[in-house]
């Protein structure tokens, strides 16, 4: 079984033993420790501290101001001296911030300060780093990117997560705390499950992408997400809610993967810190504004038109992506 898997590797060419691939899958299992991690306790934050629902929902939106602010500025970096040493610096920085807030559970954070060593003995910069800064370097990016293509992308980008971080991780929590009566515990491994779903729909992209076009993948993952949350709105159970989760999971294992995909073939090498950057920027917006935004819409419709709200925006989105899409997004 195990030379099957080994063989079947190989002939995809997926290079496991190399260093490289190690260090950037070992980055990515950083990625629980963002605001899944915060989202369970939502509801026990606005208990603690006795502010509203949506008062407890802007800690997802604040975590996300740094990155919005910053992220332009690290990528511009990571072009001009190298991704190894400024991912390596962040990876510290996030360990070491995070292992010293004075609380069990954040001492999951010391785990990058590891990962960051493994990242300057594994990581190779290319030679292609480009020398240019400032205005010349913002000029260089906006002539090599393709700006219709580009502004689909991201645009798409701000839709799928602003639903993410609005619908699975900030009023998801509320939703299943006040109608299911559901601890933080069971809250945590409810959203785990979804993200556990995503990443193994993630790890079939390579195929799905040799069948499909990239149009179709989007459409598609859109119009799981409008289901799904379609069927969390009308679930009166445990079990039809997480069917609609599920369906959200395999929505987002089909759309994020996809994105990515698309915007790493936006820019040439020596510009991709920058471009990517605008990738953490469009996610930090949406963070910023999906959580705002279904807070407010629950606290004066309630959380079941709320979620059919988010059905809504999804189904449009859908078919904005089917009808609009064009060659920008085939």
């Amino acid at each position: 079984m195990s030379e099957h898997v080994s063989r079947q590797s190989e002939n995809l060419g997926i290079p496991w033993r190399s260093p490289l691939l190690i260090a950037i899958l070992a980055v990515t299992i950083m990625t629980p420790l963002d605001v899944p991690l915060i989202s369970p306790v939502l509801p026990a934050i606005a208990a603690t501290f006795g502010v509203t629902e949506s008062t407890a929902g802007l800690f997802v939106t604040l975590y996300a101001l740094p990155g919005i602010l910053l992220a332009p500025v690290i990528g511009s970096l990571a072009d001009r001296i190298g991704r190894r040493y400024v991912l390596a610096g962040c990876l510290t920085v996030f360990g070491v911030t995070g292992t010293a807030i004075a609380n069990a559970p954040f001492l999951l954070y010391a785990i990058p300060i590891p990962i960051a060593a493994m990242v300057l003995l594994g990581l190779d910069d290319p030679e292609t780093t480009t020398t240019s800064g400032g205005r010349a370097y913002i000029g260089e990016a906006v002539r090599a990117v393709p700006t219709g293509r580009a502004a689909a992308l991201y645009g798409v980008m701000f839709a799928s997560f602003g639903l993410l971080f609005g619908g699975l991780y900030t009023a998801l929590p509320f939703h299943l705390s006040t109608t299911f009566g559901l601890s933080s515990t069971t809250v945590g491994a409810i959203t785990s499950g979804v993200l556990v779903v995503t990443a193994l729909v993630s790890t079939q992209n390579g195929r799905i992408a040799a069948e499909i076009s990239m149009r179709t993948a989007l459409t598609t993952g859109f119009g799981l997400y409008a289901g799904g949350f379609a069927i969390v709105a009308l679930a009166d159970g445990l079990w039809l809610l997480s069917g609609g989760l599920l369906l959200f999971g395999v929505g987002s294992g089909l759309v994020t993967p996809t994105l990515f995909t698309g915007l790493s073939t936006l820019a040439p090498d020596h510009l991709r810190g920058g471009v990517m950057s605008l990738q953490t920027t469009t996610i930090g917006l949406s963070q910023a504004a999906g959580p705002v935004a279904f807070t407010l819409l629950a606290a004066h419709f309630g959380y079941q038109p709320t979620f059919f709200a988010a059905s809504g925006v999804a189904a449009i989105g859908t078919a904005l992506i089917a009808v609009a899409g064009g060659s920008r997004l085939a």
